[in-house]
This record gives C-alpha cells, sequence and structure tokens, in this order.
C-alpha cells in the first residue's frame, strides 16, 4: 500500500453563491446524451447525464455533464447544466439532508502539455439551486474517480482509478474522504492484487469500514479501508478464469447485509452474456446463474428484500422485448414477470439505470434510444416509454403477460443461440428452474436427455447438425422449442 502525503492542509470546498441551475427543459443536443444514472428524490427523478454539447473547443465537442429532472409522469420539468468540461461519474441522495443531491463529475483541464482531471463534487437543492462545490486537483495523469458513497454522518468516500505516467507501471486505486462542504480529510493510494481498470462502487459494510469492489478482466476483486483510509484486506468476489472479460459489473447490498453481484461481458459480435450471484455477508456464494441478458441493466434491491431484474432481448442495438422480473432474494417467492415486445424502428431498449418507488415498487428506467434518453416506467404487466429528450411520447405498451402473484400461468422459453454450435442455454424462466429435457431429432427420434437447471450449457459437441425439438419439461408447464444445430436457420 502506498500513501499519497498531501502537500497542503486540508481543502476546503468552494463557496457558491445560490443561483438556479434551471435551463430548457430539453437536452440541447438529445442524440449526444448518455445516461450514467439517475435517482429518485421527492417524488421526481433526476438523470445523471454526459452531453457532448456543453463544451465546445478546437471544433470538437467535449463531454461535459447535465441533470434532467422528469415528474411521476415522466415529463421533463427542467435540464440544468452542472458547467464542468468533463466525466460524469455519479449522483446521490445526501444522506443527512433529502433535499440535497450531490453529484460526482471528473473534470478534464484540456491542454497542450496535460491532461489533468479535477475531483469536483458538487451539491445542489431538488430546484436546482446550487449550494457547494469542491475541486481538487489530483496529483498524478490521468486519474478519474468513480464512485461516491456516504455514511450516517455525511462524509463522502470517493474512489478512482490512477493511471502512472511511468511506461508499463500497474495501475493504482485511490480514494479521498471528503466532508459536506467540501473539505478533504484525506487521501490515500492502494496497490491491490490486481490491475484495476474500473471500480465499480464503494460501500461502507459497517461503521467506518468501507470496501472498494473493482473488475480487472473476469475477475471481480475488492479492497477494504477504514475510516482512516488504511487498507484492512482485499479479496476475490468472483472469478471467471474461461471469460474474455467483463465489461461491467454492479454490487448491490441488500437490507439483511448480503449482497447481489452482476457482471455482463462481451461474448462475440453482437451479443453479451451477464451472471447474477448472490453472496453472504462474508462474500460466500450462495447462488450463482449465468444468465443471458442483452441490453440489460444491474438488478434493484427493494427494502423488502425482494430485487428486480430488468434485461432486452434480441440485440444489443435494438431489442424485441423488454422483460422485468422480481422476486425474493432467496428466490423462493417469484413476485411476477412482465415480458413486452418492443418495435425496434421505435426504441432502443438498452437501459442503463433503473430505481423502485418504495411506496409503490414500480420501477422507473433511465436509457438511451435510438437518438435520445428515454425513461421507462414499469409495472407489473406494463411498460409506458417515455421521450424526455424530444417531444415524442409513444403509446403506453401492455405486456403480452398479466400481472400475477406466484408464479405466472404462461412462461416463453427460448434457445440462445440458436442456430448452435457446441452448446445453447433455456432463457426466459424464472431463477432456480429445473425440469426434465429431451433432444430430439426432426423424425421424433431422443437424441439426449437429463436434467436441466436454467442458465447451464446445454451440451452439443456430440451431436450431427440439423434441425432438432428441445423438450422442457417443468413444474410451469412443458416447453417445445425449435432448435438448429449447425449451418444456418431462424430462432
Amino acid at each position: 500500500m502506498r500513501y499519497l502525503i498531501l502537500i497542503s492542509l486540508l481543502f476546503i470546498g468552494t463557496s457558491v453563491s445560490a443561483q438556479t441551475m434551471f435551463g430548457q427543459k430539453q437536452f440541447p443536443r438529445p442524440d449526444d446524451a448518455m445516461v450514467v444514472g439517475a435517482i429518485e428524490n421527492n417524488k421526481s427523478s433526476f438523470i445523471l447525464c454526459q452531453d457532448y454539447s456543453i463544451g465546445q473547443s478546437f471544433r470538437l465537442f467535449l463531454p461535459g455533464a447535465g441533470v434532467l429532472k422528469v415528474n411521476q409522469n415522466l415529463d421533463s420539468i427542467g435540464y440544468y447544466n452542472l458547467g464542468i468540461v468533463g466525466y460524469p461519474a455519479q449522483l446521490m441522495v445526501h444522506p443527512n439532508d433529502p433535499s440535497e443531491i450531490v453529484a460526482l463529475v471528473a473534470k478534464e483541464d484540456y491542454s497542450l502539455t496535460t491532461d489533468q482531471k479535477t475531483q469536483v463534487i458538487t451539491a445542489f437543492d431538488t430546484n436546482g439551486v446550487l449550494r457547494w462545490r469542491s475541486d481538487y486537483t489530483l496529483p498524478r495523469k490521468y486519474p478519474r474517480p468513480q464512485a461516491m458513497t456516504a455514511n450516517a454522518i455525511g462524509d463522502f468516500v470517493v474512489a478512482g482509478l490512477i493511471v502512472p505516467d511511468t511506461v508499463g507501471q500497474l495501475p493504482i486505486l485511490y480514494a479521498s474522504r471528503v466532508a459536506t462542504g467540501g473539505i478533504y480529510i484525506w487521501q490515500q493510494e492502494y496497490l491491490p492484487q490486481f490491475r484495476a481498470p474500473s471500480v465499480i462502487g464503494v460501500h461502507e459494510i459497517k461503521p467506518d469500514t468501507f470496501m472498494i469492489p473493482a473488475i480487472y478482466g473476469a475477475s471481480v476483486f475488492y479492497i477494504l479501508i477504514d475510516g482512516n483510509g488504511n487498507q484492512i484486506g482485499q479479496g476475490v468476489l468472483y472469478d471467471e478464469p474461461t471469460s474474455k472479460g467483463f465489461n461491467t459489473a454492479k454490487l448491490s447490498v441488500a437490507p439483511d447485509g448480503s449482497y447481489l453481484l452482476w457482471g455482463r461481458r462481451y461474448v462475440g459480435a453482437g451479443s453479451q452474456h451477464g451472471f447474477l450471484a448472490k453472496l453472504d455477508r462474508n462474500f460466500n456464494v450462495e447462488w450463482l446463474d449465468t444468465l443471458k441478458y442483452i441490453s440489460s441493466t444491474p438488478p434493484i434491491i427493494a427494502g423488502d428484500g425482494s430485487f428486480t431484474c430488468f434485461y432486452g432481448s434480441g440485440g444489443m442495438q435494438s431489442a424485441d422485448s423488454f422483460n422485468v422480473e422480481r422476486m425474493s432474494l432467496d428466490r423462493s417467492t417469484f413476485f411476477y414477470r412482465s415480458k413486452t415486445p418492443i418495435n425496434n424502428s421505435q426504441q432502443r431498449v438498452g437501459t442503463h439505470f433503473c430505481f423502485l418507488d418504495s411506496a409503490t415498487q414500480n420501477a422507473t428506467c433511465a436509457g438511451n434510444g435510438i437518438d435520445l434518453t428515454s425513461m421507462f416506467q414499469v409495472r407489473p404487466g406494463v411498460i409506458r416509454i417515455s421521450n424526455v429528450g424530444r417531444p415524442y411520447k409513444p403509446p403506453v405498451i401492455n405486456s403480452t403477460d398479466k400481472p400475477v402473484t406466484g408464479v405466472p400461468d404462461r412462461w416463453y422459453p427460448r434457445l440462445s443461440p440458436n442456430p448452435a454450435v457446441g452448446h445453447t442455454v433455456i432463457h426466459d424462466m424464472p431463477y432456480g428452474t429445473v425440469g426434465r429435457y429431451q433432444l430430439c431429432s426432426s423424425a421424433g427420434q431422443v437424441v439426449r436427455s437429463g436434467t436441466y437447471y436454467i442458465g447451464e450449457h446445454l451440451d452439443l459437441r456430440q451431436v450431427s447438425p440439423g434441425l432438432y425439438y428441445v423438450k422442457f419439461a417443468t413444474q410451469h408447464g412443458t416447453f417445445v422449442m425449435r432448435l438448429v444445430i449447425g449451418g444456418v436457420g431462424p430462432d
């Protein structure tokens, strides 16, 4: 572990006079706005966006940070520019003041001699009035703050990554502790066991003990630090040696202190796979599913201990359906599943952030459309899509599944990949589903049979190319799916 000794004394945040930050109700350039995160606060939703219209220099569109506010009907109330040229990282509600919203941004200092970044924390109220802002220039090249949390007393712990100037030197993690108002208490650097290309969160797992998870390749690891920034441990949450690596992951904390770990990885052109794991308080895996998520977003945990998953199916750039599933953390109770067809020419379903309303358990998701940013309002059986960047309001789209309590009476399992070479996987069934399968030839001959658990690979390496049918008998019913092995054919 390496310590960064601050040359200066405590850094005091910049005091800012009150000013309203609201501007126009729509994005200046909605085709370039990219969702970074979103929160729900006082019956309104705030979406943190990366907006390439903010800083124009040398005829280039530089990234900037902006926040869009929408009401419960997903109508835009106002858009405000944070006035920072850089990369937005996170948006959160202050734990001791629900009226205060705090944003973390990596400010860029573009010049001919340096690419220095400044860690900016800015706080404003729900009406867009700026309360305080702190700017701290990080002392190394190419650093970027990536995640932030706040403890019970309101101090912020920020974590990020530094790529040193020296060629061949490994990236290192850093963390800062900042008091409300922008006073820096400490900043330290760490040399973890793995390289650290992406920090995926900061979590206070017990008073003044923080876990910083990060991904490197196909591993999700973590370090533990105390309230003074001293590293007190590290470990591996998940490792997948055969994978090409994860492009994103998220660790969520449940009310009972356990965790949901979600990750997504590229598996080939136009396709992504993911995994979802339940970890106990000691980070031991209680259950693990390797599922296929296309255009997916991390699951979210409700206060009652249930969790909701969101994913599309059909392709990365455009999906043919938007799927929602909600179940208990131990997967013993299944609440509902909503499968909604989407018109590809109308909307892309690549969601980026979702949250649950604490009263109704309805979900709101923020995502990028084909050339815009959109909100998805999800209730059991109904998904409403509303564009908040342009004056375009598609109608409410009803689900093909009716709202249910417990197990729904209709399911739509599918095989993917299909056509398949080497293996296929049965998707779109409840987590933990187990049944008997039969692989039958087009003439009706049973080629292979056995027990199958949802998410497992069905081995096809010894099966001759051709047209087959998979019969899958479960507690939810018996399903027959068409499968092409080798060659080219439809799903």
